[in-house]
């Protein structure tokens, strides 16, 4: 039993390091630096979110094996929530511009077109509600990882990295509500919280294959 669960342990963290190592660069190549042609990246852009959801389940079925850390579950929910609410709107932004301009395009009557502009700006604001939606579950997971690392002995650093970096994110977010921070003057925290996802899944999957009550038992 102990072989299986090492080697189900194992398994569940290298598919974290797959789908995490994805969502990472996926997130940077598009929405932060634009490198790939968008007939590539829009299908990079799709599976970032998907890609995170992935990373943030397979490292909770790691941690099974481990014990329940409450605060950890929490927050690997709440990452896992945010990649579906990133997915959802990489889809609906491109698949709304690209049918729009299609449309914009094809017609000569500037009143119809003028139209068609509008809709497509006023669909956009589904998308930024999604965005907003991703900001906050990204917030929360990030918050509760942090706590958890806060709470036992260990890697404590990296908890306060998480924690301020995802309240400054927030803060960002919700002093420029509604729009994206960086397109208003703001700085963007995505990029650092980003990071330290990295930073987390980086650490975090080092660990031994020793549960956490274990571990708490012998430190008290």
């Amino acid at each position: 039993m102990i072989g299986d669960t090492g080697t189900a342990e194992r398994g569940w963290i290298r598919c974290t390091w797959l789908a995490g190592a994805g969502a990472l660069a996926g997130y940077f190549a598009v929405p932060v630096f634009h490198l790939p042609p968008w007939d590539v990246g829009r299908w990079i852009f799709f599976l970032t979110g998907a890609s995170l959801a992935l990373a943030a389940f397979a490292f909770r079925q790691a941690c099974r094996h481990r014990g329940d850390d409450v605060l950890r579950t929490v927050g690997l929910w709440a990452v896992m929530i945010s990649g579906l609410f990133m997915h959802a709107m990489a889809v609906i932004q491109d698949g709304n511009f690209t049918t729009m301009r299609r449309r914009i395009g094809a017609t000569e009557d500037a009143v119809v077109e003028q139209t068609e502009r509008a809709v497509m700006w006023g669909v956009n604001n589904v998308q930024l509600s999604l965005d907003i939606c991703f900001d906050i579950w990204i917030t929360i997971g990030g918050l509760f990882l942090a706590a958890a690392l806060l709470a036992r002995r260990g890697r404590r650093w990296l908890g306060a990295l998480g924690l301020t970096t995802s309240l400054f994110a927030f803060a960002m977010n919700v002093w420029k509500y509604p729009a994206p921070p960086a397109e208003v003057g703001g700085i963007d925290g995505g990029p650092f919280l980003a990071a330290w996802f990295g930073l987390y899944i980086l650490f975090e999957t080092r660990r031994p294959a020793t549960r956490d009550s274990e571990r708490a038992a012998e430190s008290s």
